[in-house]
């Protein structure tokens, strides 16, 4: 969650925040507090999860861990259609396309504030694919 200053504010503690000084959150997910071995990265840490408790770890589920699609009597109602439609797009833009690094060798990846962010100096190539199915007759009309 990020945020812009709109005026020099003044903490409890003597410390000045300027006008148009950029803060951001920590995210909760990312602290040893919640995930352990959080600062690397593991393909599979979610699916381990699942082991643990079946019911807590879906994209879909709300919690104070995972505020994805809020949480509480706030929670998203659409967010069983958005999560398929999600891995719709991504399953799509899998079949469809073959994506890699432009460069000979991946940039390495930014540590902003209190996460880290993807180097947006990366290019990636995205060539268009020989289809292994007939997307086409999938769409109903």
């Amino acid at each position: 969650m990020r945020r812009v200053v709109l005026s020099n504010t003044t903490l409890s503690n003597g410390t000045v925040i300027p006008k148009g000084y950029k803060t951001r959150r920590r995210n909760p997910l990312l602290g040893p507090d919640s995930l352990p071995n959080s600062e690397h990265f593991e393909a599979d840490r979610f699916l381990k999860l699942r082991d643990t408790d079946q019911s807590k770890w879906y994209f879909v589920t709300g919690s104070p861990e995972h505020l994805g699609f809020g949480y509480g009597k706030h929670t998203c109602p659409g967010r069983f259609f958005a999560s398929n439609e999600i891995k719709i797009i991504i399953c799509y833009l899998l079949v469809k396309y073959d994506w890699k690094f432009a460069e000979e060798e991946r940039l390495p990846t930014l540590f902003a504030g209190a996460e880290y962010i993807f180097n947006d100096k990366q290019k990636v190539e995205v060539k268009s694919r020989w289809e292994e199915i007939d997307l086409g007759c999938l769409w109903v009309v």
